[in-house]
């Protein structure tokens, strides 16, 4: 079978509130949306929110060990991920 067939259906994880914060010192980005609720309410968000890029590089550390060292990854950002939060990462083979 190939490596595709054998992916999990998923997995849970919980984001601290402090991961923006986190991410921020590791990219550079501070932008307020990601940093605190205060910051992020001022741009008309409930709460602050995950950086999309880190979302995508957690997605690709869930796949990477099972598909290989290199495959496409197509990506669809829906709706802001508020923090904290716990979240469900599901994928489909092609």
């Amino acid at each position: 079978p190939s490596a595709s067939a054998n992916l999990p259906c998923g997995e849970q994880w919980h984001l601290d509130a402090n991961l923006g914060r986190q991410y921020a010192k590791v990219s550079g980005d501070y932008n307020p949306i990601h940093l605190y609720p205060w910051s992020a309410r001022f741009f008309g968000f409930k709460s602050q929110i995950i950086h999309g890029m880190w979302s995508k590089a957690r997605c690709i550390t869930a796949l990477a060990p099972i598909v290989g060292e290199a495959f496409e990854l197509s990506v669809s950002f829906r709706k802001p991920v508020f923090l904290p939060c716990d979240v469900s990462f599901h994928h489909q083979p092609e």
